[in-house]
C-alpha cells in the first residue's frame, strides 16, 4: 500500500521518470507484482512510449481471462443463492473481459437465462428485462459479435417497437455488419444487402 501511495502521488504529479524507477525497484523485489506492473504501464504511457507500456501489460493481460472465469463462478454462486442483482453484475463483467469464444458463450448464456428468469422491471426503468437484454446487446457489440447483437435488438423491437434507442442501435449494428461484409463474394453481398433492406423497411413501417 505504501508503494502504491507513493506511485500514485508521482503519477498525479506527472513525474513519470520517478514513478518508472519506483515500479522497476518494486518489481526487482517482488517479481510479477500487479500494482507495480500497472504503475510501469502508466509511467511508460506518460513518457509517450506506448510500445513499452504494451510489453509491460502483456505480463498481466492473461489475468483478464482468469478474472472473467472467477466472475462467472461468482455469478453462478449468487444466482444459486437467489441474488439476481449481484449475479447479473458478475455475468456482465465476465462477458466484458472474456475473449475465448466457448467460455464467452457460456457466460452470455447464463446472463441471458438470468434476464429471462427476472420478471420484475428494474427500478426506474421501463421494462427491466428489456433493459437487461439491451445491456447484453451492448456487450455483444463491444466484443465484436454483431450478429448476436442484431438478434437481441430485433427481439427487443418485436416486443417493444416504440423504443427509439433500440431502433437506432439496430441501425448502427446493421451498418457495422454491412461494413464487415464488404469483402464478401458477390453472392454473399447480395444476401447481406437483402437482409439489411428487409430490416430497414420493417423499421420504417413500425416508425409510421
Amino acid at each position: 500500500m505504501e508503494f502504491y501511495r507513493q506511485a500514485r502521488d508521482l503519477l498525479d504529479e506527472e513525474d513519470y521518470d520517478r514513478s518508472l524507477h519506483l515500479a522497476r525497484e518494486r518489481l526487482r523485489a517482488v517479481p510479477g507484482d500487479v500494482p507495480a506492473i500497472l504503475v510501469l504501464c502508466r509511467s511508460w504511457l506518460g513518457l509517450g512510449r506506448p510500445d513499452e507500456a504494451m510489453t509491460a501489460f502483456a505480463a498481466i493481460e492473461p489475468m483478464n481471462e482468469e478474472i472473467a472465469r472467477l466472475l462467472k463462478l461468482l455469478g453462478d454462486a449468487f444466482r444459486g443463492q437467489g441474488d439476481r442483482e449481484r449475479a447479473m453484475r458478475c455475468y456482465q463483467r465476465s462477458v466484458a473481459l472474456l475473449s475465448d469464444v466457448g467460455e464467452l458463450r457460456e457466460a452470455r448464456d447464463s446472463l441471458a437465462a438470468l434476464a429471462e428468469e427476472d420478471d420484475e422491471p428494474a427500478a426506474g426503468i421501463a421494462g427491466g428485462e428489456g433493459f437487461q437484454t439491451l445491456t447484453m446487446a451492448e456487450l455483444y457489440i463491444r466484443q465484436g459479435h454483431y450478429e448476436g447483437a442484431r438478434g437481441i435488438l430485433q427481439a427487443i423491437l418485436s416486443r417493444a417497437p416504440e423504443r427509439l434507442e433500440v431502433r437506432r442501435r439496430l441501425e448502427e449494428v446493421l451498418a457495422l455488419i454491412n461494413e464487415k461484409n464488404n469483402d464478401l463474394p458477390i453472392d454473399k453481398k447480395s444476401t447481406v444487402v437483402h437482409e439489411l433492406s428487409r430490416w430497414l423497411i420493417k423499421l420504417g413501417e413500425k416508425r409510421r
